[in-house]
């Protein structure tokens, strides 16, 4: 089995539930980060399903809950944990030692609730809303699926881009995160770029050309966490990469909303 092949299932083990088909080799972990934009397309896909199951006996307020919650299953939680940590980390800490310490702590502090709480809640409200426009008696509709596609997998793009222009923070514990990474080249981000970015395309053809404006939109956000990662610990950590996936992908639905309203 290629590399490649071997990598992308190390990083579905990774980033989701779901088990590997084949014997992976240990050393396929290394780098497998990068392919986290197509596992956008497998974890926007779950969610699509349970969405238009859903659809067909339940309202709407539930629908989108259900989309919600089928997200979270398939992915632990991984990267809402990693917005958690970074929030009580940057919240609490004063300088990059103590941030660190903070967010490798287990436990969830004020700022960690306090940031699920806003970002699920905005989540949700934000889908509901998307939902309501663009479905079709209450049924799913291609706008509102390219629109979670493009927010899964943009998102993931704009995460594993931070791996081609930032070091990890080095004196964080190494872990997992720090495994899966690794230097990426120009070549290699254009071509995760332009994964994570194609959903964008039958959006602007379904909904409206100002759609392009997510991708500005989307530098901005990565503009803001680079300087946090930057100023503070010098580099990121897995969990900041989970705040980054966290954030933008409500930076999507935001963006899709806004066209939409217009």
């Amino acid at each position: 089995m290629t590399s490649t092949i071997q990598k992308f299932f190390a990083a579905l083990i990774y980033f989701t539930r779901i088990p590997s088909p084949v014997r992976l080799d240990p050393s396929s972990i290394q780098g497998a980060s990068a392919f986290a934009p197509l596992i956008g397309y497998v974890v926007a896909g779950f969610v699509l399903v349970v969405c238009w199951l859903s659809a067909q006996l339940l309202p709407p307020l539930v629908v989108v809950a259900l989309t919600m919650i089928a997200g979270i299953w398939l992915t632990g939680a991984m990267h809402e944990d990693g917005w958690s940590d970074f929030c009580d980390g940057f919240g609490g800490g004063w300088d990059k030692a103590q941030t660190l310490e903070i967010m490798r702590d287990p436990r969830t502090g004020v700022f960690g609730v306090a940031g699920l709480l806003c970002l699920l809640g905005l989540k949700y409200v934000c889908l509901l809303a998307l939902f309501d426009i663009v479905s079709v008696d209450g049924q799913l509709t291609v706008a509102f699926a390219f629109t979670v596609l493009t927010g899964h997998t943009a998102s993931r793009f704009l995460c594993v881009s931070f791996m081609a222009t930032h070091d990890y923070a080095s004196s964080a514990e190494p872990g997992r995160a720090q495994t899966m990474t690794h230097r990426l080249s120009l070549p290699g981000l254009v071509v995760i770029g332009i994964v994570g970015l194609a959903p964008v395309v039958p959006l602007a053809l379904t909904i409206d050309a100002w759609i392009w404006g997510l991708v500005p939109l989307l530098l901005v956000c990565r503009w803001v966490f680079s300087t946090a990662f930057t100023r503070r610990l010098g580099g990121y950590t897995g969990d900041c990469l989970g705040a980054a996936q966290q954030v933008s992908e409500v930076l999507v639905y935001l963006g899709v909303l806004a066209v939409l309203g217009r």
